[in-house]
């Protein structure tokens, strides 16, 4: 499945040591991203789908692809409930 960020949406990324910090001006609300997760968001942002980050994510941090995808799906719910993905 193909991700999409919501670019009309006001919000501000910021990384803070090996965090990533999106702050969402328009609900004034803030999401913290550990490393993992900061990795999968900066995957999204280059277009990549589910599976795909799932294979980088797996290699990267020497976790099984399935466990990476249950990972993924996970962030990616939180973010929609936030309106930062589409």
């Amino acid at each position: 499945m193909t991700l999409t960020l919501n670019k009309d949406k006001g919000l501000i990324v910021q990384k803070i040591g090996s965090d990533l910090v999106i702050f969402d001006s328009e609900r004034s609300e803030l999401l913290t991203l550990n490393e993992t997760a900061a990795s999968i968001y900066k995957l999204i942002k280059k277009g990549l789908d589910e599976e795909t980050i799932a294979q980088k994510i797996a290699k990267d941090y020497v976790i099984s692809e399935e466990k990476a995808l249950e990972d993924i799906r996970g962030l990616v719910e939180k973010m929609k409930k936030r309106k930062i993905l589409l």
